[in-house]
């Protein structure tokens, strides 16, 4: 009892340095220039019962020119209404209790503390060396989706938390754990649409029904309370997506813009879709895949072919980075040199390369090669080690 204890303290001490880090490194963001704002405003709408998709209400909440972390005036990020579902707002709803000079800087510590508890959670189920961890958290926190984050203030770092927490509830075979977390991931569900499509059906396959009882009880009480504080909201997103952000399609960095930019048409995304779906299928048949080893290569492919995304929600590839970093300790030789560079390209190099040359070109598109090039270098590193490491 007093080892777990002690434990338990160690930990309880360490969150709470994190969150201070995470206080002094954010104080800087409680400007209202930055995308933790429309977040904040969002779900400070959804406690005053009022509407973030009338355009009124969100150009009152949000509009207007501020002074941002330089002193510079500027605009703010949000556009003409809110681009998530009421459902974000429910799950985000403790921040829009507080003033906004609270929330921001209490938001941005917990996205700094999650990223950083999501690193150690993720490399720790994925069974990876010691001596290889200080190597992956360098990497991530590096790394250009993490810098946008603190640019930004983008919930990346909660969402690499609980992709944390998810795979050691996997790992430890907790059923309602896993569908809690689930259900906890959908505050962004572009980015989660497909990995929780096949965790549900690997769920589905095995029988596994508390996990599917919990995700659908915690999915069904969230969309409950969005519908009882503003009843009419799913018709007003479907409205404000099919008027505004559909038309970002061919800009963005996924399959979609990549397509439209090379090769001139968005339609061209279905075939570069099922390139890369089908090489990654083939690579990966002979295999049997454990359900963390299936949530790494869906990951990357639910970036790829979501249609709205951003380079900074390319953060959530750190699982499939750890799993690619702990696979090169099963080679030798060449191809473990290899591996090795194929991590800190994918990880590192290419991503702010493409996101410097993206700039310069005023459009982001090519950087949908990263999810793209990750779901195929894991398969043919599974593939390659012919078998799943224990831990994996």
């Amino acid at each position: 009892m007093a080892v777990a204890t002690g434990g338990f303290a160690t930990r309880a001490v360490g969150a709470a340095l994190l969150l201070a880090c995470g206080v002094v490194l954010s104080f800087p963001h409680a400007d209202r220039t930055v995308d933790s704002f429309c977040f904040l405003s969002a779900t400070r709408l959804f406690v005053q019962r009022e509407s973030p998709y009338a355009e009124d209400v969100w150009s009152g909440a949000t509009g207007g020119y501020y002074s941002d972390r330089h002193g510079s005036p500027a605009h703010s990020s949000c556009e003409a209404r809110w681009a998530y579902p009421l459902t974000t707002a429910v799950l985000l709803a403790p921040f829009g209790l507080l003033p906004l000079e609270l929330a921001s800087p209490l938001w941005m510590a917990t996205d700094i503390a999650g990223a950083v508890a999501g690193i150690v959670l993720m490399w720790r189920s994925v069974g990876g060396a010691r001596g290889l961890g200080l190597v992956f958290a360098i990497a991530v926190i590096f790394s250009q989706p993490f810098l946008l984050m603190l640019m930004g203030g983008q919930p990346s770092g909660m969402g690499l938390a609980l992709v944390g927490l998810l795979c050691r509830s996997l790992r430890a075979q907790a059923s309602v754990g896993t569908g809690l977390t689930l259900v906890a991931l959908a505050f962004k569900p572009q980015v989660w649409a497909l990995p929780m499509i096949v965790m549900i059906a690997s769920d589905l396959r095995a029988h596994r029904t508390r996990t599917l009882m919990a995700a659908v009880g915690a999915g069904s009480l969230v969309a409950l309370v969005s519908l009882l504080v503003l009843p009419e909201w799913p018709l007003q997103w479907v409205e404000g997506i099919l008027n505004a952000r559909v038309a970002l399609i061919p800009v963005l960095p996924t399959a979609w813009g990549l397509a439209h930019d090379v090769l001139g048409d968005t339609a061209f995304g279905f075939p570069l879709v099922a390139a890369v779906s089908g090489a990654v299928a083939v690579l990966i048949r002979p295999l049997r895949l454990e359900a963390i080893t299936g949530l790494a290569l869906a990951i990357p492919l639910s970036l790829f072919v979501s249609p709205h995304v951003w380079s900074y929600d390319f953060l959530v590839l750190a699982l499939p980075w750890a799993m690619l970093l702990s696979l090169t300790s099963r080679l030798t030789g060449s191809p473990r040199f290899v591996a090795l560079v194929v991590f800190i390209g994918l990880s590192s190099v290419l991503p702010w390369l493409l996101f410097v040359w993206g700039n310069a070109r005023g459009q982001e598109t090519t950087s949908a090669l990263i999810p793209a090039l990750t779901a195929l270098a894991l398969a043919v590193m599974l593939r390659t080690a012919r078998s799943i490491p224990h831990a994996i």
